[in-house]
């Protein structure tokens, strides 16, 4: 991305708009690129287009590195990447509310990329299931189409 290209973040920052990013950023590896570097007042996330959902919280290892304000941030060991890029979206909007100005959140998370992970309590739900084909699985866990008896 060049600089002659703004983003929505630095077109809404200078309206007066609260500007927040939480998950992928996919737009440019560069720093010069980066959400911060580019109109997000606030962001968290990693910098490419996709990660794995665990594995990211060694520091001597990290595969994908995730930013938390352009620093460097390690996810607690077990904590699932969904939950950090919701849990930062929802704290930046708690910070932001102080501000008493409008607010713009770019919310990208990494599913449905590779590797598919779930917590093992979503992989419980959906134990055996995978027999019924797909769309039936997912329609008769939530009993929306399927008889509760499938």
């Amino acid at each position: 991305m060049n600089k002659e290209s703004l983003t929505l973040a630095e077109v809404l920052q200078q309206g007066g708009y609260s500007t927040i990013l939480s998950g992928k950023w996919h737009v440019g590896d560069d720093k010069d690129q980066w959400p911060a570097q580019r109109g997000f007042e606030r962001s968290f996330g990693f910098i490419g287009g996709a990660s794995n959902y665990y594995e990211i919280n060694d520091s001597a290892n990290a595969d994908v590195q995730l930013y938390r304000n352009n620093q460097p941030y390690y996810l607690p060991k077990d904590q699932y990447l969904t939950d950090a890029i919701t849990d930062n979206a929802l704290g930046f909007l708690d910070e932001q509310a102080k501000d008493k100005k409008p607010f713009f959140l770019y919310l990208a998370f990494n599913a449905p990329h590779w590797p598919l992970q779930a917590v093992p309590e979503d992989i419980a739900t959906y134990k055996g299931c995978i027999k019924m084909g797909g769309i039936a699985c997912a329609f008769g866990v939530t009993g929306r189409l399927l008889p509760k008896a499938l």
